[in-house]
Order: C-alpha cells, then sequence, then structure tokens
C-alpha cells in the first residue's frame, strides 16, 4: 500500500492512494453527508451531496469519485458546502412525498435523517406533482416510484451482486423511474440486495413490514439453509420476525440469497405444537410422557427381537450441533446403537463423513480465498447451489479473477464465467482424468501414479470426447488453472454426490498439482459440524459407521428410526436415483419418530411425531462450509409446549432411565467440545 498526505478541514491525515476521498475521510474519522453512496458499491455521484472544496480548484467536487493525492488540500464543512447540500436535499424533497408518518422506513430514512441534519422545515421549490404506478407485482419485491429518489443504487448493486443488472432507468429527466430490463414483471434472483441499499422507502420486501424500525429488536443470527454461513439480523416486534436485514460482519458481507432473505420461518406455517402418537391410523396429540412411552415399548420389543443393531437415527445439517450431538448420544446411551447418519446421506445417498478422509479437502480455507484468487474454479454452479459463494466470484472477477465453471446443470452464470463446461454428473469422472491427461501431455506432470493412474487409459481427445466435453474447452480449463497464482477450487454436488470418495481424490490430486485451495460446497448449514462431530472421538471410523448405518437402512435391518429436522419422504422424488430403495425402506419400518417443526410428508407417516422450535426460536452452533464455528442466539420464544430438540432428546433419555442433566445449548457445546467431538476452531 502507498500512502498519500493529505489535509482535511486543516487537520494533516495520511491514505491509501487508491482510495477516494470520501474513503480517506471516513478512515481517519471525519463525516462527509452523503445519499447516493454506499460502500458495497463503485462510487455513483448521483446526488451531489458530497461535495467538498479543494484548494485550487474552482467548483467543489464530490467525494465519492475524487481521488486523493499527494499534498491536496480540502475542506469538508463550510457555509457554502452546507447551503449547497441543504438545496440538493430540498430538490430531491420536490419529487418525494412528505409522507413519513405512514412509510415504513421512518426512522432508518437517509433522505429523512439529512433533512433532519440540514434544518429543512419548509419547501421553498414547487413544481406539478406526477402520477407514477406503484409495482407490487415484482414478485418479492415492491417498488414505490413516489418515494424513489434516483440514487441508482440499486441498479448497481444489482450488477455486482448478480453479475447483471435487471433494474434501469426509464425516461428521462423529471419523469425518471426505475424500471425492469426487459419492460416485464421483475424475474430475478430476488436477492434482495436492491432493498438493502435503498436509502429511502422505495423499494422494500412485498411481504410486509408491520413496524418501525425503532419498535423492532435486532438479533444476529445464522442462517440454516446452505453451508456458507451467512450472517444476518432478524427484525423483532412483539415475539414476532418482520424481517431479515444486512449483517454486514460475516463471510457474506451482508449479502444474502433468496431463501436467506425471505423464507424465514412463520407461525402460522403447519406447525407441529404437541407430541403425538400414531392411534388406529391417525395421529393424535398426546402428552410427552405417553410419547416417550410408547417409544420406550416399541424399542424394547425390537432390541428383543431384532437387537441394539435395529435401532437408528438420522441428525440433520439443518439443526445446530448441540441437537445433533444429544441425538448422537441417546443413540449411544439409551439405544446401546452405533448407528446414526446425517438425514441428507440417508436421501442422497452420498457419504460426506469420506470426505474427511482426504486432508485437502478436510483442511479449512476460509470463504475470504475466493476474494482473493486469481483463478476460481467451480464443479457446480455456484447461483444454485450457493449463491452468495457465486456473489463472492462475482467480486472476485470484478478485480481481475477467471471463473472456470464445469457443471451438469444450468450453465448460466453472470457475468459470463472465462470458460463454461458443460457435462453430464455421470462423466464427471471423464473429465477430471481428462484434465489430468492434459497436464500429462503438456509435460507438467512427469507420470500419473494413483488415484490418477487412470488417466492413462485414453489420451485427452478421447477422454473429453468420453465427458461430451470440447477438447479445447477441457485443455484450456487445465492449463489456465494450473497457471493460476492463486487457484480455489469449489467442490459442489457434481463430484461428491457423483462419484464419492473416488472422485474427490482424484480431485484432490489434481488440485496438488495446481496448488490450488479447496473449498467443499456442503450442502446445509451444519453438514461440515455435523461430519467434524462425527470425526471425533466418539466415531474414528464415522465414514465407515455412516456406509454401514445407509446399508442397514437399505437393506432392512433397521426398525426404528428416529428422524430429526429432515423429510425423506418429501425428497424421495429427489434422492439421487435412490427414491425406490429409500421409499422402501422407510415403509417397512415398525417404527418411524419424527422431531420437526413442521408436518410434513415423512411426519404425517409417522408412529411417534414431537414438536420442535423454528429456526428462529432456537439457539445453537453451526459450523459453515469452511470450517467456521458460530454461535446463534434465539430470535423469538416458540410456542408454549414446545422445547428445543436437545431438550426433548434429554427427557426421552431421562424417562428410559439415564441420568442427563444439560441445562442449556451451552452446556451440551462445553460437553462436546470438551470430549473432543468438534474440530478446534475459533468460534465467533
Amino acid at each position: 500500500m502507498t500512502e498519500v498526505n493529505l489535509t482535511i478541514n486543516g487537520r494533516s491525515v495520511k491514505a491509501d492512494s487508491k482510495k477516494t476521498l470520501l474513503e480517506a475521510a471516513s478512515d481517519n474519522g471525519i463525516k462527509i453527508p452523503t445519499m447516493c453512496y454506499h460502500k458495497k458499491l463503485s462510487p455513483i455521484g448521483s446526488c451531489r451531496m458530497c461535495v467538498v472544496e479543494v484548494e485550487g480548484v474552482a467548483s467543489p467536487m464530490t467525494a465519492c469519485e475524487l481521488p486523493v493525492r499527494e499534498g491536496m488540500s480540502v475542506q469538508t464543512e463550510s457555509e457554502n458546502l452546507t447551503r449547497m447540500r441543504r438545496m440538493m436535499v430540498q430538490l430531491i424533497l420536490v419529487n418525494h412525498p412528505l409522507d413519513c408518518v405512514v412509510c415504513e422506513r421512518s426512522g432508518e430514512c437517509e433522505l429523512q435523517n439529512n433533512a433532519y441534519k440540514f434544518g429543512i422545515t419548509e419547501q421553498p421549490y414547487k413544481t406539478e406533482y406526477p402520477v407514477r404506478v406503484k409495482h407490487s407485482d415484482w414478485g418479492f419485491i415492491r417498488y414505490n416510484p413516489n418515494l424513489c429518489i434516483m440514487c441508482e443504487r440499486c441498479i448497481h448493486v444489482c450488477s455486482a451482486e448478480q453479475g447483471e443488472s435487471f433494474l434501469k432507468i426509464e425516461n428521462t429527466g423529471y419523469t425518471s423511474v426505475i424500471g425492469t430490463l426487459d419492460g416485464e414483471k421483475l424475474d430475478c434472483a430476488f436477492c434482495g440486495s436492491c432493498i438493502s441499499v435503498c436509502p429511502v422507502g422505495a423499494l422494500s420486501s412485498n411481504l410486509g413490514l408491520a413496524g418501525r424500525s425503532w419498535e423492532m429488536t435486532k438479533v444476529k443470527s445464522v442462517c440454516s439453509h446452505c453451508g456458507v454461513g451467512c450472517t444476518f439480523q432478524a427484525d423483532v416486534k412483539k415475539n414476532k420476525v418482520m424481517r431479515i436485514t444486512d449483517d454486514e460482519s460475516g463471510v457474506n458481507g451482508g449479502s444474502l440469497c433468496l431463501k436467506g432473505r425471505f423464507h424465514f420461518p412463520r407461525a402460522d406455517q403447519n406447525r407441529i405444537l404437541s407430541p403425538m402418537v400414531r392411534k388406529n391410523g391417525r395421529l393424535v396429540n398426546v402428552s410427552y410422557e405417553e410419547a416417550f412411552s410408547e417409544i420406550a415399548g416399541v424399542w424394547k420389543t425390537i432390541r428383543e427381537k431384532h437387537g441394539d443393531s435395529a435401532i437408528a437415527a438420522a441428525g440433520s445439517g439443518s439443526m445446530p450441533l448441540e441437537d445433533n450431538f444429544a441425538l448422537r448420544r441417546l443413540m449411544r446411551d439409551a439405544a446401546s446403537s452405533a448407528h446414526f447418519i446425517d438425514g441428507y446421506t440417508l436421501i442422497a445417498g452420498a457419504n460426506l463423513e469420506e470426505i474427511k478422509q482426504i486432508p485437502s479437502a478436510n483442511s479449512v480455507t476460509r470463504l475470504e480465498a475466493v476474494l482473493d484468487a486469481d483463478t476460481v474454479l467451480s464443479f457446480s454452479n455456484p447461483s444454485h447451489e450457493s449463491p452468495v459463494t457465486g456473489n463472492l466470484i462475482r467480486r472476485a472477477v470484478i478485480k481481475g479473477a477467471s471463473h472456470i465453471m464445469i457443471t451438469s446443470g444450468e450453465t448460466t452464470f453472470k457475468p459470463d464465467p472465462y470458460l463454461t463446461i458443460g457435462s453430464p454428473r455421470a462423466k464427471m469422472r471423464s473429465v477430471l482424468l481428462g484434465m489430468a491427461r492434459f497436464l500429462l501431455d503438456a509435460g507438467i506432470i512427469k507420470s500419473l501414479t494413483m488415484p490418477l493412474s487412470a488417466a492413462q487409459e485414453k489420451n485427452g481427445p478421447a477422454w473429453a470426447e468420453a465427458a461430451g466435453v470440447p477438447e479445447k474447452l477441457l485443455k484450456a480449463a487445465a492449463l489456465r488453472t494450473f497457471g493460476a497464482k492463486r487457484p480455489v477450487v469449489l467442490v459442489g454436488r457434481d463430484i461428491y454426490e457423483g462419484g464419492g470418495i473416488e472422485w474427490m481424490r482424484i480431485l484432490a490430486e489434481l488440485c496438488e498439482i495446481w496448488k490450488a485451495k479447496i473449498i467443499v460446497l456442503y450442502p446445509q448449514a451444519n453438514s461440515r459440524g455435523l461430519s467434524d462431530m462425527l470425526q471425533g472421538s466418539m466415531d474414528s471410523q464415522a465414514a465407515a459407521a455412516a456406509r454401514a448405518t445407509l446399508d442397514s437402512i437399505d437393506n432392512g435391518k433397521i426398525r426404528s428410526l428416529l428422524v430429526m429436522g429432515s423429510n425423506p419422504v418429501g425428497e424421495i422424488a429427489s434422492a439421487n436415483g435412490r427414491g425406490g430403495k429409500l421409499a422402501a425402506a422407510l415403509g417397512a419400518l415398525e417404527q418411524l419418530i419424527v422431531i420437526d417443526s413442521v408436518m410434513h410428508e415423512t411426519a404425517s407417516k409417522a408412529h411417534v411425531v414431537f414438536p420442535d422450535t423454528n429456526a428462529m426460536e432456537r439457539s445453537g452452533t453451526f459450523t459453515a462450509m469452511d470450517g467456521r464455528v458460530q454461535k446463534f442466539s434465539r430470535a423469538v420464544e416458540p410456542p408454549q409446549n414446545i422445547m428445543p430438540a436437545w431438550l426433548t432428546l434429554q427427557k426421552l433419555a431421562l424417562s428410559l432411565g439415564h441420568a442427563w442433566n444439560y441445562k442449556s445449548a451451552e452446556s451440551i457445546f462445553s460437553d462436546m467440545t470438551g470430549a473432543g467431538n468438534l474440530r478446534k476452531e475459533a468460534v465467533r
């Protein structure tokens, strides 16, 4: 970093030579008013609020667009600047109705704050007020052009986050509004970033908001939808989550996807509110004690007839570590069973525990490595499999990185990758071995040893043909990644679902040749954490144990299965080709127990059902796919008679005569880490 010396308001300061004056002033605690500027975006310069006086320059200049230079002298406050800024706010207010008393953004509106700052109590400018059509048909987003100040933040953030803007300015001059690129209803990824950067109330959630900013309490939490580990703020009023807003302290930097921002649980969505037991073919509400007794009786019979190994449990990568640990302990203590499996593995058949056998894939590579990469090779379409990771790739591309995408699915990604290779999942092994062969033919490696030795079976063009990929593209992908200085490889479902540990080992060896960092795109919020937990002292042979459990379920040897936090029956149609086998196994069970917050297909077929807290009602710990361990807090209280899964499991264990004494999720975490059942990473 090269520093320059400059003077701001008579004060000598130092600044990075690559920064703007606005950034330099902010770094030194000097605040300059803004309206269109946002730190996540490139300077826009549309509002003129950040004008400053530069010595030697006749007219004021916008600080957001002004690069710092050695020896410059700047004034950020003067009577003239205050007059100009005040006038700019007044001009904006000509086109903005003073509906603050009914606007949901009141109290957090930047225009309102600036009007207050400059003491604007009357409007000297008058004009004919145009009629502008509001849009409530833009999916999850609604747009009120009457409140829009045309700052253009929404257009710029759309391009920065999604690689192309779905929004544009329509019309000119005083009649300008924000419209969609194609003139139709908004059809985008609905990440909601445009809402988060809007300085006023023009863009808002179509879910509605029955609250004002000062009425809501912000609770920091971690998203439960995928493995990225995005942090966010849950805005809560009267024990109800009203909306999800940005938290810029996490790896996502405030970015969220559609699910993370809009798919938060609501109390009226098919909740399970009481324990239930199937009687005469119907699930009926019972007490916890009766449900525990039902389980105890069936387990006793099953153990007498089939032994301890006939009882199993399926945890969930969508549930906190603490709940999974409690379920794993229940199998050990109460059922004397070693059969415990990740619900994802039960559904997809992919054994995530096998990834742990590959040191480079099991290492801790933070997602920030994507931002620093000069080449990102993704074996997935991140837009679909890990949307926020896709946003990180776009930021890297803006900085000059190359993106190479190899996927069996949809090949659309914006901006267009440097290389896009589409190949069926079943042929991904040929893709990997073809890349290895091209490296050999180029003299980059001298010989092919295990697990790459199979690449010797064909030459490079033949492997490309076997993969259904143009030879030129496959060769370019292999050589481009080798030529990178800071390559990062993202491993998606095409690899770990398609070929399991064999394909993972091939790819890991390629990454050794490329000197590339590996990040596995784990499918669920706590998939890596659950895998880390099983690699601890409780189960040193976790991969083999998971495979044995899966085989026992598929072969009908499991007679009682407790499923927590997943819906295998509902996922049968997309169960990676094993739907028929899974359906038969679940249908043959003598007892199916479900712990979940909502009534879904699996719960509706269960013999015993327990209610659970939902994602906003529980506290605990997730381990993101890059290894960061993050605690999160309960945002709202659950309905009466509903307790977190770990407490239900503890009460079940106590009813079976086992002395558990956990007081909170935190006490389980202490037990878990003390027993060595968690990767020793920093807890954030």
